[in-house]
């Protein structure tokens, strides 16, 4: 968990150079370009052993950029939750405070997602102290969950486990 927290506050580039990064050919539509060119991105973080690709633009640097956000979603994501308190894990003074309005294509969305899930998760999956932890209402934490699929899943997850109804 505190790696996740170490990794997210990266910066790309040094996150980049942590990674071992293959190019390969995109399948698909897309024509010849596609087809010919390795633009395909595959970045493999060994020390968390996650991995993200992308071949969605036919531009090399764009595939490079969307699995790299992929990737740190993913250790947002996958980080374990434990029972450590969110105040010594959670963002430093060095790191932007948690905006519920963030949109998914933020630089600091995952680690805004990681905090998020770590309070819920500490307050046995409540909404409403979680929220005010961050400085939010408990509504507006919802829409920040909402606002992307897989933090949506995890957020209804440790509701699950902590036997609550999902969120809606």
């Amino acid at each position: 968990m505190l790696s996740a927290y170490r990794w997210l506050a990266l910066l790309p580039e040094d996150l980049l150079r942590a990674c071992t990064q293959s190019r390969f050919q995109g399948s698909g539509p897309g024509g010849q370009k596609r087809n010919r060119v390795y633009s395909g991105v595959r970045l493999t973080h060994p020390e968390s052993r996650l991995t993200a690709e992308s071949v969605d633009s036919r531009a090399s640097l764009r595939n490079l950029h969307a699995a790299l956000a992929r990737l740190r979603m993913g250790m947002a994501l996958s980080a374990s939750l434990p029972g450590c308190d969110p105040a010594e894990a959670g963002p430093s003074a060095a790191q932007p405070a948690f905006r519920a309005g963030a949109n998914p294509d933020h630089a600091d969305f995952p680690r805004f997602a990681l905090h998020a899930l770590h309070l819920l998760a500490w307050h046995a999956g409540q909404t409403a102290p979680a929220a005010a932890a961050l400085g939010c209402t408990a509504s507006a934490l919802t829409r920040f969950f909402k606002s992307d699929k897989g933090l949506w899943a995890r957020a209804r997850a440790i509701r699950a486990a902590n036997g609550l109804h999902p969120l809606k």
